[in-house]
């Protein structure tokens, strides 16, 4: 095997080849690359589509290479095929995700790596969050619920979390759906649409089921595993 002196790369050097890959991975991500922006809310309906990417969708000829390319289905809704690069290039961006969310590697990087990067390596998770939060509470159809679905979700983790002796926090207060009805005065079916669309196309927020003492099952609103709560509490706070 050849040594670092054998290959003439210095520590630095080899630094600069691993930042590299860092790079390389950043610039996947859907908040760096408009592809990935594009792939990453699929499925979705045609017409979102295109009001949201008019670029990819309004040429006919770049449209059908664009579909060729990436191996997408395009018709009353838009996905991509099963094996196709675009599938692949998402379970590539989903694996980044999974990396940089890890906070203690990204802080042995940044101090590794400061001799041979301008900034530090970026939170990547929290940056597509950002975006992803402001897509849902911009949406046309869906945005002014969302808005106020997360608001409660936020004030009710905020204000109701329960903490032990150490200040460790023990139980998360989760908001239960028959709670948001009656705060908001909307019924469960017109709050379903909004609910299924932060939960499955943004995946903001999940729903679990619970059981009460007495064992009366009922639903639960939380974030979903990507995403904490000081960061939603600061981006709702910019946008009331």
């Amino acid at each position: 095997m050849n040594s670092i002196n054998d290959l003439g790369l210095t520590h630095s050097e080899l630094k600069k080849h691993l930042n590299n890959i860092i790079n390389a991975l950043i610039a996947l991500c859907p908040t760096r690359n408009y592809i990935s922006q594009f792939l990453m809310v699929l499925p979705e309906e045609y017409a979102t589509m295109y009001d949201s990417f008019p670029e990819f969708l309004s040429d006919p000829q770049f449209r059908s290479q664009l579909q060729t390319i990436l191996g997408l289905t395009i018709g009353p809704k838009i996905q991509y095929s099963s094996n196709s690069f675009a599938e692949k290039l998402v379970n590539i961006i989903e694996f980044t995700f999974k990396t940089f969310e890890n906070q203690a590697w990204l802080q042995e990087w940044n101090e590794f790596l400061k001799e041979v990067r301008d900034d530090k390596v970026p939170n990547v998770v929290e940056e597509w969050v950002s975006v992803k939060i402001q897509l849902a509470i911009k949406d046309p159809i869906y945005g002014k619920l969302s808005f106020m679905i997360l608001k409660q979700i936020t004030e009710n983790l905020l204000n109701n979390q329960k903490f032990d002796a150490t200040g460790q926090l023990i139980e998360p207060n989760n908001l239960k759906l028959d709670d948001l009805v009656v705060k908001l005065q909307i019924s469960k079916s017109q709050l379903e649409p909004t609910i299924n669309n932060l939960v499955n196309k943004f995946k903001i927020i999940q729903t679990k089921k619970q059981k009460s003492n007495e064992g009366r099952e009922y639903d639960i609103l939380l974030l979903h595993d990507s995403i904490k709560v000081e960061w939603l509490n600061t981006l709702l706070q910019k946008n009331m």
